[in-house]
């Protein structure tokens, strides 16, 4: 096996092994994981600060400065873009329907969520925070598309430093870019471990094993192994994705396919939460509806020229 697929391997092992020891210690009431919360927003600063400390290296140590990065930014490619707004207008819809619909988002803004109040905190503080992240994002992008064409843009922060010879500040861009990866799965596989226990893996196990009376067997050690062995099956699936793909480097349009396929069930959501009239067999079917309707574009796309 290639030497890039270990490491693979043991990378996703220890976000098990992470996952596991710092979400399913125990079976809490409120389901809520301050420690994990507090790590995940400890790499979030780590994130932000190595973005910001690479672009400030691109706009006066590479470039001369913010007039030179200006001048660099109107004589680049990206200058001649023209926007397509239907194409903005579909993006801001799918981000939007993410916001509500990714199950780490829902992690974070319900399950993990402790007073209300902090709501009205990121509501502010958030949008301040993307601010700060996309700074500097097109100056890094002209920059690389200028010094290293052929390089996947995806890695302009990480290739940039490492071409000019800053091994240090490359390290920190490497740090920076692996605590976002990591905070990102290990909530998604908390998150979805605890849908997968809760809603399939224990009522069946409820169903074939304890019949009519549910109380009769040890449901807490059930439920506890039911969501660490779906950690691992997350994980898994995760890894084999990546296996199937060839690790593909197109980390945007992966992130595009996630948000398309979760806003199918932003109708049942919004449906469920403010139309008393909404049936099970209704969300169902404008799921399924959605499916189809995404699989027939992908098919479109799979045969056009």
């Amino acid at each position: 096996m290639p030497e890039g697929e270990n490491m693979a391997i043991w990378i996703a092992a220890g976000l098990a092994l992470f996952t596991v020891i710092f979400g399913t210690r125990s079976l809490d009431v409120n389901e809520r994981h301050p420690g994990l919360v507090a790590a995940i927003a400890r790499e979030a600063v780590v994130k932000l600060f190595a973005l910001i400390a690479v672009g400030v290296f691109v706009v006066w140590s590479v470039a001369d400065g913010p007039v030179d990065i200006l001048a660099r930014i109107e004589a680049s490619p990206m200058a001649d873009w023209n926007a397509n707004g239907a194409r903005w207008l579909g993006l801001t819809v799918l981000s939007g329907a993410a916001i509500l619909c990714l199950p780490r988002m829902f992690q974070v803004l319900v399950v993990e969520n402790q007073d209300e109040r902090h709501l009205a905190t990121a509501s502010w503080a958030f949008p301040l925070y993307l601010l700060a992240m996309t700074l500097f994002v097109v100056p890094i992008a002209v920059i690389g598309l200028e010094l290293l064409p052929g390089d996947n843009p995806d890695l302009f922060v990480l290739s940039l430093p490492l071409a000019m010879g800053q091994d240090g500040l490359a390290l920190l861009a490497f740090l920076g870019g692996f605590s976002a990866a990591t905070s990102m799965v290990i909530v998604a596989s908390l998150a979805l471990s605890t849908m997968l226990s809760n809603h399939i893996i224990m009522p069946i196990w409820i169903r074939l094993t304890l019949g009519e009376d549910p109380m009769s067997g040890d449901m807490r050690r059930a439920a506890l192994m039911a969501r660490r062995r779906s950690i691992g099956f997350v994980l898994g699936l995760g890894f084999a994705y990546y296996r199937l793909s060839g690790g593909t480097e197109a980390l945007a349009s992966m992130g595009l396919i996630a948000f398309l396929g979760v806003a199918q069930v932003l109708p049942a959501l919004l449906g469920g939460m403010f139309w008393r009239g909404a049936t099970r067999a209704g969300a169902a079917s404008g799921i399924e509806a959605g499916k189809a309707l995404w699989d027939w574009g992908q098919q479109l796309q799979r045969d056009a020229p």
